[in-house]
């Protein structure tokens, strides 16, 4: 298994909402095809050339809020 597979399966357990960092969402959202489009401040801006829609992604120290991480994983696992 590779790191990025690793990475994914880490992630895709709902036990773990609490400490995922910014570097890790944006790895396993480029990993999906998305990138960083824009943001301001703490409010990064994600978007993805195969879909219509934008992704916003908020740090807030160094974890990423839960409401954020369950958002993140129903957008590209399809769970909520």
């Amino acid at each position: 298994m590779s790191k990025k597979e690793k990475l994914i399966a880490k992630r895709r357990n709902r036990q773990s909402d609490n400490n995922w960092t910014m570097d890790e969402c944006v790895m396993i959202l480029a990993l999906f095809g998305w990138s960083k489009t824009g943001g301001k401040g703490s409010h990064q801006v994600f978007s993805n050339p195969a879909r219509d829609d934008v992704f916003v992604l908020a740090s807030h120290g160094k974890s990423i809020k839960s409401g954020y991480i369950r958002e993140l994983r129903e957008l590209l696992f399809g769970e909520s």
